[in-house]
């Protein structure tokens, strides 16, 4: 459908942000600080908790992409696997960050198994979610409209799984209660709404899917042939390697700044929950301008430009070092801008590679090819994750001490400024070679219009892109 959406779809659809952001949010930002904090597990296991989810969700993701893809289902081919994950999502999500009394073998089976589960469940709505959004419009700039819409929405939904466990924590250490209690509540609260938001989303989305498929019409191919044509298109490839490097920056930022704050900066439990709230609502006013200039310049000279900026400020941090408050705030003014800009629009950098695999295979694979987005994000995490459970093994850190040693806090600085620094340095590079621009974009619709029609078309506009 390449035509403008009314204001009540772009709302509806985005209600489904919840169930994006919330549970992946808590888990990138909380999840490493809740095993060694709170279920007192040692860094290094939590780590690799994460790193054995993301290895099931290599599996997962893929197979979800497909079948979504050959769904035959009357609810539309999305719509249906999402409306089948929200409930199990919601228990996975409360299980997870539930503490437990299991020790060693046992503790490590219980929160594999959540893991398992929260990741699975979470594919099941994402990968949907995701390919929806290709599916409601193909128009250039009504998908970054539409994305920013889900950001604006989903960063006040970062308040409340950032900001949020704070403020219950804060409550329940004044009532009397223990850090273990918060979180069951936590918990709790994150799947109730995750319960109510998501089923809002299936309700009112209904009329804008993609018609019903009858089975005979659907033909079935391999996963492994699907995917191998995909990484044919040097514009999938690219994107592919670019989104992995600054995602895996970024992640490993969210996952070390729990313990920036508490450490470094030393935030109280209530300033950081204001913190949280000023850098969503900080997210949230940048977001239309960000999508204004990407759909004014193009989204890959955005995204280099705030790499850019955000390798400059961890130099400048570094240097600086972030227990100098005024070295903090630097860093999250960068942090804003790179956030902001590469969560909400590597995503319709996807959508934008759908058009390009119909024009060289035609064939509509939304599914699959946000699988393959999805699972870069959450390897990128569940990655972050383990490096920064190992580093802080590495440096010495104690979850349990009262104080960390000035060696563990220049550790901890290194390991937030320099590395993912490093790895901002790569993605520039590798969105510098990235070939889709505005202007090609558009020829290469048209051109696909006319192949669809049986007129002819030229491809010297676009060649750059096959």
């Amino acid at each position: 459908m390449d035509k403008k959406l009314p204001l009540r779809a772009k709302i509806a659809y985005s209600m489904g942000g919840f169930g994006e952001a919330m549970p992946l949010n808590l888990f990138n930002v909380y999840f490493v600080y809740f095993m060694t904090d709170v279920a007192g597990a040692p860094a290094a296991l939590a780590g690799t908790i994460a790193l054995i989810g993301v290895l099931w969700d290599a599996i997962t993701d893929p197979i979800v992409g497909k079948l979504s893809d050959n769904c035959t289902s009357p609810m539309g081919r999305r719509r249906a696997y999402m409306c089948r994950a929200i409930i199990p999502l919601a228990l996975f999500v409360i299980m997870l960050f539930t503490p437990v009394n299991f020790t060693g073998i046992a503790q490590m089976a219980y929160y594999v198994v959540a893991a398992l589960g929260f990741w699975l469940t979470l594919t099941m709505w994402v990968i949907p979610f995701f390919a929806f959004g290709a599916e409601i419009t193909t128009d250039y700039n009504e998908r970054n409209t539409l994305r920013t819409v889900v950001m604006i929405l989903e960063n006040a939904i970062l308040i409340l799984c950032t900001s949020g466990p704070m403020w219950v924590l804060s409550w329940t250490l004044n009532h009397g209660g223990e850090e273990a209690d918060a979180w069951k509540y936590t918990a709790w609260i994150t799947g109730a709404i995750l319960l109510i938001t998501c089923a809002v989303c299936v309700y009112f989305t209904k009329g804008w899917d993609q018609p019903y498929q009858k089975s005979e019409n659907v033909k079935t191919e391999n996963l492994l042939a699907t995917f191998k044509e995909l990484f044919k298109i040097r514009t999938f490839k690219i994107l592919t390697i670019s989104m992995m490097l600054a995602l895996f920056g970024l992640l490993l930022i969210s996952t070390n700044l729990v313990y920036v704050m508490n450490n470094l900066a030393r935030l109280t439990p209530e300033e950081q929950s204001l913190f949280w709230i000023v850098f969503s609502v900080a997210i949230m006013v940048m977001l239309p301008f960000a999508n204004k200039l990407c759909n004014s310049i193009g989204k890959r000279e955005v995204l280099m430009g705030v790499a850019i900026i955000q390798v400059i400020v961890g130099i400048i941090c570094f240097f600086m070092s972030l227990e100098n408050r005024i070295a903090f705030y630097i860093y999250i003014v960068g942090l804003v801008l790179c956030n902001g800009c590469f969560v909400a629009h590597y995503v319709t950098l996807s959508y934008d590679s759908c058009e390009v695999d119909e024009f060289v295979n035609g064939k509509r694979r939304e599914g699959s090819i946000v699988a393959l987005m999805s699972f870069i994000q959450k390897a990128g995490g569940a990655l972050a994750m383990w490096v920064a459970g190992l580093s802080l093994t590495f440096i010495g850190y104690d979850g349990m001490a009262a104080e960390q040693t000035p060696e563990v806090l220049s550790g901890l600085n290194t390991v937030i400024t320099v590395i993912p620094t490093i790895f901002f340095i790569l993605a520039t590079i590798a969105l510098y070679k990235y070939p889709v621009t505005k202007k090609n974009f558009a020829a290469l619709q048209d051109a696909l219009e006319k192949k669809k029609a049986g007129l002819a078309y030229s491809t010297e506009e676009f060649k750059e892109l096959l």
